[in-house]
């Protein structure tokens, strides 16, 4: 058995109770960095629902007689597998491909280019069978985000897709699902 001096024993003990504090204080830190962002992210900029989305109607009178912008971004691999997985959304109410019918919403074959409530014998809102315009990426793009925000009387019945990347890549497996099909408008 080792023995400690009475000295040793009172600094060892003195080291204990500051590494014990210097443990806490650390702990202490922590806590305060993780309520501070808290608090930052629940008072740092408007709520999303209070983010000023154009809607579509804007766009439609932007968007020029004549021609208009069909370009899709082009997707590899990686955006494609992610946009098959994100319209698994969709699939509850839309079909594209081969075969393609109307269900609770409109088939979405050859979407980019096409006139908005474009498909017949499917029965939009009025308020989007009110729209001269037609898809682009950069439409669905802003309809995707928050549907019923962007055309307001709509009556799909879908959140939003919050993140531009899963937009973007549910954009590109759309068109690129659709765009060989042989079901065309």
């Amino acid at each position: 058995m080792i023995q400690v001096s009475g000295t040793a024993a009172a600094e060892l003990a003195a080291a204990a109770e500051l590494a014990a504090a210097a443990e806490l204080a650390a702990a202490a830190v922590r806590v305060s960095v993780v309520l501070a962002g808290l608090v930052c992210l629940s008072g740092c900029g408007p709520a999303p629902e209070q983010i000023q989305l154009p809607t579509l109607m804007a766009l439609a009178a932007e968007q020029p007689a004549g021609e208009v912008d069909m370009t899709v971004p082009i997707a590899d691999g990686a955006a494609l597998a992610r946009g098959e997985k994100m319209w698994a959304r969709c699939a509850t109410c839309h079909q594209i491909g081969v075969g393609a019918r109307n269900m609770a919403g409109p088939q979405l074959n050859k979407l980019i280019g096409r006139r908005v409530a474009g498909v017949p014998d499917f029965a939009y809102s009025e308020a989007l069978s009110e729209l001269e315009m037609v898809w682009t990426a950069s439409a669905l793009d802003v309809w995707l985000t928050a549907p019923y925000r962007t055309v307001p009387g709509t009556t799909m019945s879908f959140g939003g897709i919050s993140d531009s990347y899963d937009r973007a890549a549910l954009i590109a497996y759309i068109h690129s699902t659709s765009a060989g099909s042989d079901d065309t408008l």
